[in-house]
């Protein structure tokens, strides 16, 4: 079992901010997540299409909402959670889930972005969340890999502002200083592969440039001591909603 279990394991994502795992989640959980993502109509109903900068479809779909599926499922396996706890030193609860849907040939880019610059505004006072990535398919530069900068989650919350449907850096004249001085790291995957990351670690993926798609599904907790307090905005859609606190129940995988 591929854990962060050694101290090792754990300074390095503290350090780098971001930790891949190989061969972490079992190929019939995988096969379960891309048969529900290709058939499941209540599911495609819901996926989300947006643009990158240039244009590029880009489709998603995201929920804050456990409930007795194949995804809660997930969120809640006990290898993963376990994982997060680690890494994070505390207490976690889901935050939300989500499906990144890059179609072959069509799958749009992901500008350059933190999380937390998302979720600053839905009342979490600190960055101490994390995103566990795992791979439905094989993830290669060439269909829009995941791309972190290492150690970037120690800069801080950088400034953002609108990039087409996104919200990515606003400030290109840093990007490019932070880009130059810092290893930006292709995070290549097989299917069940994991790759958890800081919410403020810096990241972006590019379009799918080949035949097949790409999808990944992610998992984001937060810890417990930084629930939103008092200021959480009030969204016209539940699904657009900040979560409210829930523990995690047994995973039903």
């Amino acid at each position: 079992m591929n854990t962060p279990s050694s101290s090792i394991d754990i300074d390095r994502f503290r350090k780098d901010g971001f930790l891949i795992l190989p061969d972490f989640v079992e190929t019939e959980v995988i096969d379960l997540l891309r048969r529900v993502a290709t058939v499941d109509s209540a599911f495609l109903n819901k996926v989300r299409t947006g643009k990158d900068h240039a244009g590029h479809e880009v489709k998603l779909w995201i929920s804050n909402r456990l409930e007795e599926n194949l995804f809660s499922g997930v969120v809640c396996y006990d290898k993963i959670v376990r994982s997060a706890e680690r890494l994070l030193g505390e207490e976690v609860y889901q935050w939300h889930h989500k499906f990144i849907l890059k179609d072959a040939h069509a799958g749009g880019a992901w500008e350059w972005h933190q999380d937390y610059g998302y979720w600053y505004d839905y009342g979490c006072l600190l960055p101490d969340l994390v995103s566990c990535m795992i791979a439905i398919d094989p993830a290669t530069r060439e269909n829009g890999c995941l791309q972190i900068i290492r150690g970037s989650h120690r800069m801080g919350r950088l400034d953002t502002s609108r990039v087409a449907d996104q919200t990515g850096v606003e400030d290109a004249v840093r990007l490019r200083s932070i880009i130059s001085r810092f290893e930006v790291v292709d995070c290549e995957l097989n299917p069940g592969d994991v790759v958890f990351f800081h919410a403020n670690a810096l990241h972006k993926s590019d379009i799918n440039r080949q035949k097949r798609p790409r999808w990944a599904f992610i998992s984001v907790y937060n810890t417990a001591s930084n629930s939103p307090g008092e200021h959480v905005p009030v969204h016209a859609h539940d699904e657009d909603a900040p979560p409210t606190p829930m523990r995690l129940s047994k995973s039903v995988v």
